[in-house]
């Protein structure tokens, strides 16, 4: 009993040591920016005595546009945010608000029908910090159709091909093709698409896994032009033409990372 009587005066005086160990090494250390000991300068960046690490806000705003038109705020539930640990949908602003530890955080947005890439960035949150998140669907016109009819199956094979000027960074949809038949008859593939809504396909194609061998992203003075691509597809039916409207579906995703302005 007595030896548990002493044990526990030892762990009350442990704190009161280490403060006293602590004061002492301040007392007789230059101060910062004359040569001090890096442990010290971390100490100015603990909240000491809380026990709790510190935190900023982060608002995360996820905007959807297409061919760079007014964006909109995502609908609610129709994006969710990965950042430190946290899970979340966006709300009726198109934004979730998060207390986010001080630090380097991995984030990522996701849509949550899956039809857009996912979009993964890192942030150093060291103020109140507002990230606002743009997709934008860019609606590229082809250059050209080739079409070839298969008249036993009653199909009609297409070769869109057109131009991107960069190919990192960038995921396409299949095609939005409109085109009229040998009958007379209008169609859509996909059968549908409305001109005010995103593809109705998710953006599953990297332009690079469409390059050919023959593909060059440089011209002679060793400027950044064009590359030409083109994607393949089958349309029911026997085309005989294509509509001008058509086009193939481009994801662009960037963001903004700004402080966090209080009114």
């Amino acid at each position: 009993m007595r030896v548990q009587t002493q044990v526990r005066k030892l762990n009350r005086l442990v704190p009161v040591l280490i403060g006293a160990a602590l004061l002492l090494l301040l007392s007789n250390t230059p101060p910062i920016g004359s040569g001090s000991n890096p442990f010290i300068a971390a100490l100015y960046f603990i909240e000491i005595g809380s026990g709790q690490p510190l935190l900023h806000e982060v608002e995360v705003v996820v905007l959807h546009s297409i061919d760079w038109g007014e964006p909109r705020r995502a609908r609610p539930g129709e994006a969710v945010i990965f950042l430190a640990s946290e899970v979340r949908r966006v709300g009726y602003d198109g934004e979730v608000k998060l207390k986010v530890p001080r630090g380097n955080h991995s984030m990522s947005v996701y849509w949550a029908d899956g039809r857009f890439v996912p979009f993964r960035t890192n942030i150093v949150v060291d103020k109140d910090l507002r990230v606002i998140v743009k997709f934008t669907e860019v609606r590229l016109r082809p250059e050209a159709f080739t079409m070839l009819a298969e008249v036993t199956r009653g199909t009609t094979t297409l070769t869109v091909t057109f131009s991107v000027f960069r190919l990192n960074d960038l995921y396409l949809a299949p095609p939005i093709v409109r085109y009229v038949t040998t009958s007379g008859e209008l169609r859509a593939v996909p059968p549908v698409s409305r001109p005010d809504a995103v593809s109705v396909l998710p953006y599953s194609i990297r332009p690079r896994s469409l390059m050919t061998l023959d593909s060059e992203s440089m011209n002679l003075e060793g400027e950044v032009a064009p590359t030409t691509l083109s994607i393949n597809l089958e349309l029911p039916g026997i085309a005989a033409t294509i509509l001008s409207d058509s086009y193939i579906p481009m994801l662009v995703m960037d963001h903004l990372v700004q402080p966090l302005e209080r009114a």
